[in-house]
């Protein structure tokens, strides 16, 4: 159940209220046109005639430029989650909109996040007490094919384990998350965060790592809002907020930053890929505590940025 789900669920607001705040995070994102347009992925050229050609085949700007090879599909997808990464969170809008407070939305927030420990625990437990009663007798596969070779029917001995943690229905949603997330991205930002290093040693400049850091940090933002992990999504907000702090304090911020806080920050993506790693282990956010070690680690070090 989405946040948005809980709050009208619990009477907290109204269906006019959430709907409202949908069409506002709407209307407050980008476009795509305006995303490519920034993005230089395709010349203005390319871009004009691709959104002509939009207007007469009456299709997806994008799917043109696909269409006649200006774009690729992993490019489709960054601009996608980058427009994702643009939408304000829901708590933040109903508090824009004066339909909550602060407090309040801090409040309910907890509340939903305790709300979805529990389920995930009731879940959890359903399946274990179905395998505490299972009437089936556990026979190994070796007798098994003996009885199966004397003619016995064995379908009623069939061994019907299931692990609890995979019989939780997964919320496809997180795949978003766990596919821009990869090994090669996670690679790819440690490898930044090790050039830094680097060339604050040797008194280079930082801006344009730093700030390619911060696009990346940015993206995996947008991809837990979208997928509503809502126990990531405030940290990586916390987080995107205190990196374009850094990042607008100018060269000699970001040196200074770098030379007490990169250790930290790298800890910070591993606490992530583990996160990440139980995640794909399950294919969902519902193993995801507040009480997981990584997460009290994660929460830990995002105090010391």
């Amino acid at each position: 159940m989405y946040f948005g789900d809980y709050l009208v669920k619990e009477k907290i607001i109204n269906s006019n209220h959430l709907i409202s705040a949908l069409c506002f995070q709407l209307e407050n994102m980008p476009s795509i046109i305006r995303l490519l347009y920034e993005s230089h992925y395709v010349t203005a050229d390319d871009l004009l005639s691709a959104i002509t050609g939009q207007i007469k085949q009456d299709v997806d700007v994008l799917e043109v430029l696909q269409k006649s090879n200006k774009i690729s599909l992993d490019q489709i997808n960054e601009l996608g989650l980058k427009q994702i990464s643009h939408k304000i969170p829901l708590g933040e809008t109903l508090v824009k909109l004066n339909i909550l407070s602060k407090p309040q939305l801090e409040n309910h927030l907890d509340n939903y996040f305790k709300y979805k420990e529990k389920i995930s625990e009731n879940r959890l437990s359903d399946q274990e007490s179905n395998l505490a009663t299972d009437s089936n007798p556990d026979i190994n596969d070796a007798a098994l094919e003996s009885l199966r070779e004397l003619g016995v029917d064995i379908s009623q001995f069939s061994s019907n384990k299931v692990d609890p943690l995979s019989a939780v229905e997964p919320r496809l949603e997180v795949n978003h998350f766990l596919n821009l997330f990869s090994e090669k991205q996670k690679n790819k930002m440690l490898k930044l965060i090790e050039i830094l290093q680097d060339a604050n040693r040797n008194s280079l400049e930082l801006s344009n790592y730093f700030n390619s850091l911060f696009r990346d940090f940015h993206l995996l933002k947008g991809a837990a809002s979208f997928s509503e992990i809502t126990l990531l999504d405030p940290i990586l907000n916390s987080l995107d907020v205190s990196i374009d702090n850094i990042l607008l304090s100018g060269e000699s911020g970001i040196k200074n930053w770098c030379e007490m806080k990169l250790p930290i920050l790298k800890k910070i993506l591993e606490s992530l890929w583990n996160i990440r790693q139980s995640m794909e282990r399950d294919k969902s956010d519902l193993g995801l505590t507040v009480n997981d070690q990584d997460f009290q680690e994660l929460n830990k070090l995002l105090k010391q940025i």
